[in-house]
């Protein structure tokens, strides 16, 4: 029997009726003879006689078969021996797989009851015999029940396995088990889930069998409104008291009030966090109410007005943040100086030095400052944060491609310009660390009265929570006499700025980590800014700031094993990571703490998810084949290829033949 595989390239045969036209309109033309006796005749036209008709009719026939061999040759004709047929296998049962999210993120009310809708929904609306099974995960597989015809029984095991309050999602590990459960059977995958893009965007799967079907399908609240404590960290001061930072972030399109409060020690504080923001927030535990020596803290977020704002808060497992109060690890700045090029910036880097070196009491953390050369090829890993004095302009592209990979996995480059500033900020933009662009150079001031000043701080800076009004007294008086003019770029953080609006010091998050970016050398003979009392605060809260303090080997998620450099020389026994608090390994404090990656408040893009989950295909999934194997039959058309290639070959030359034979005649 005679099959093809696109039928619907044999309407393209109609067109074989235009060589045949064009035999019929193309006549063959007289030769015209002048001869000088009868050139003074008058020319008289011939009566048309004679009707049109078909000529050489082999070169016609040779082209039509040249068309009609490729027309059909595309058209796929296969030749299907039906001698030998069988009996039509009986179909198998359907089977659907459902997939369900129940990490923490799923835990609100709302989610919860989406999904439980849409479970009800789908399972009453599969067709009768239809075999479903069941997965259920969070960050390991909660529930693996195989496909079965008893509905009630997969509606019982969802309703038995509730929605985890503490625990990551890894759908990895749920797709997998669905594969593993449908034993190579085509059917229908869906996930539910809310697919937060924290869980999804590494996800990866084994392939489905050949013929699955996969479906997506989300209950996501929308919009996604949340209040959380990103990290929090407590710091012991000189006066015996406690100065405690919080990072707090609000996934709300508008203003929400809230309350931060510990019981031991006690302290609270009531701040409105701005929209779609995360801010950093001091609490200061007096002297008198502070306990004294190391101990364990936990930190818990409420909305002040529920009544006003009451699905402002949607995930309420990230509310609470348990961290150790005691003595911080000093953050280690590497200062990288080009002493061969610029031997002057041994003067900044001595203001620096002494800065970091003195602090004061309203300060969040301590620094070590320490030289280095670059001669180490992994000083890097030994260092917090890098301070660059001009060195940046004598780098090469491999040497900012190294810098922008320590920023990126949480360290801090804290960069001065020097000579050659331009060059500096075309290597950083070009190596994308930096989107600080150089404008030009203003004219040296000639003296104080011409100075240049600082301007107003940016309202929603690090540095005008720091400054009250008497303090930016000082900060205000500081003479500049020479600077950079830069442009920030989009995103990017202005600290400081002139009285023009021009950015003085920058800050640009990349990866984990950040840039700070300064417009001024801190030289006295560029600025009397590092001689003054507000230089230590500016350079303490923008460095302290910078560094993220909530990403470090002393602090993880419930569910995860302790690391194992922890458990190197620590005391025996197991320890129990299942729940929030914060536990001592071998005098080490460890915070175990929900984990934040459940707070995003992106979703992953569903178009992608799926992709990755069909191998980055679209639509139903089938196994990769030939155009043969895809098809049964016996293919015709590499014969209907010849048979083109052979009359082509004879209408050529049958062509070049009738030509030579024309001009002979002539």
């Amino acid at each position: 029997m005679l099959a093809f595989g696109a039928p619907a390239f044999l309407w393209a045969l109609a067109a074989l009726a235009a060589p045949v036209i064009v035999h019929l309109i193309n006549r063959e033309r007289a030769v015209v003879l002048k001869f000088p006796s009868v050139r003074y005749i008058d020319q008289s036209r011939l009566p048309q006689e004679g009707r049109r008709r078909l000529r050489d009719w082999l070169l016609l026939l040779l082209r039509l078969m040249v068309y009609a061999m490729v027309i059909l040759a595309l058209a796929n004709p296969r030749w299907i021996d039906t001698t030998d047929a069988t009996a039509p296998v009986e179909p198998e049962a359907p089977v659907t797989m459902m997939v369900l999210d129940a990490s923490a993120s799923m835990s609100h009310r709302t989610t919860f009851n989406n999904l439980t809708e849409a479970l009800d929904q789908y399972i009453d609306g599969q067709p009768v015999g239809t075999e479903i099974g069941l997965v259920v995960y969070d960050d390991q597989v909660r529930v693996a029940l195989a496909p079965t015809t008893d509905r009630a029984a997969v509606k019982d095991a969802w309703r038995e396995s509730s929605p985890s309050f503490d625990r990551a999602g890894k759908p990895s590990l749920g797709v997998a088990e669905a594969v593993r459960l449908l034993n190579d059977r085509a059917g229908e995958v869906l996930v539910f889930s809310d697919f937060q893009s924290s869980d999804w965007q590494q996800v990866g799967a084994p392939r489905l069998p050949e013929g699955s079907t996969l479906e997506l399908v989300s209950v996501r609240p929308d919009p996604w409104q949340n209040v959380s404590i990103q990290w929090a960290r407590g710091f012991p001061k000189r006066d015996g008291s406690l100065r405690i930072f919080a990072r707090v972030r609000n996934d709300n399109a508008e203003p929400v009030p809230v309350r931060l409060s510990m019981a031991l020690p006690a302290v609270e504080k009531e701040v409105t966090l701005k929209p779609n923001t995360a801010e950093l927030i001091a609490l200061d535990v007096p002297k008198a109410d502070n306990p004294g020596g190391p101990q364990a803290a936990e930190l818990q977020l409420a909305v002040i007005t529920e009544e006003s704002h009451p699905e402002s808060n949607l995930y309420s497992a990230d509310d609470t943040y348990h961290f150790w109060l005691g003595e911080p690890a000093a953050t280690v700045v590497g200062a990288l100086i080009p002493l061969d090029t610029e031997p002057g910036k041994m003067r900044e880097a001595s203001f620096i030095s002494r800065a970091l070196g003195v602090g004061d009491d309203s300060t969040s953390g301590q620094f070590d400052f320490v030289p280095v050369s670059g001669e180490d090829p992994n000083w890097m890993d030994q260092m917090d944060a890098i301070y660059l004095p001009g060195t940046g302009a004598y780098f090469d592209q491999p040497a900012w491609a190294r810098m922008k990979e320590f920023v990126e996995q949480g360290g801090v480059l804290f960069i001065t310009p020097g000579k050659n500033a331009p060059r500096m900020f075309r290597g950083m933009r070009e190596s994308g660390i930096s989107n600080t662009a150089y404008v030009g150079k203003p004219r040296r001031a000639r003296n104080e009265a011409s100075a240049y000043r600082i301007g107003e701080l940016p309202a929603d800076g690090a540095l005008a929570k720091v400054f009250d009004e008497d303090a930016r007294e000082d900060l205000y008086l500081t003479d500049i006499y020479e600077h950079w003019q830069v442009k920030a770029g989009a995103g990017a953080e202005v600290l400081l700025q002139s009285e023009t609006g021009s950015p003085l010091l920058i800050r640009e998050r990349l990866g984990k980590g950040a840039v700070v970016v300064s417009a001024l050398e801190f030289d006295p003979a560029a600025t009397d800014l590092p001689l003054r009392n507000s230089f230590v605060p500016v350079l303490w809260e923008t460095l302290g700031e910078s560094i993220n303090t909530g990403d470090n080997d002393l602090s993880i998620s419930v569910g995860e094993s302790v690391p194992n450099d922890l458990l190197t020389g620590a005391a025996g026994g197991e320890f129990d990571t299942s729940q929030p608090g914060v536990i001592l390994v071998d005098g080490q404090a460890l915070e175990v703490n929900i984990a934040r990656e459940e707070s995003a408040a992106q979703g992953a893009i569903l178009s992608d998810v799926r992709a990755r989950l069909l191998g980055q295909r679209t639509g139903p999934q089938q196994a990769t084949t030939t155009l043969d194997s895809a098809e049964p039959g016996a293919p015709l058309w590499p014969w209907l290829a010849v048979l083109a290639l052979l009359a082509c070959i004879f209408e050529t030359a049958l062509t070049a033949r009738m030509e030579n034979a024309t001009e002979a005649t002539a």
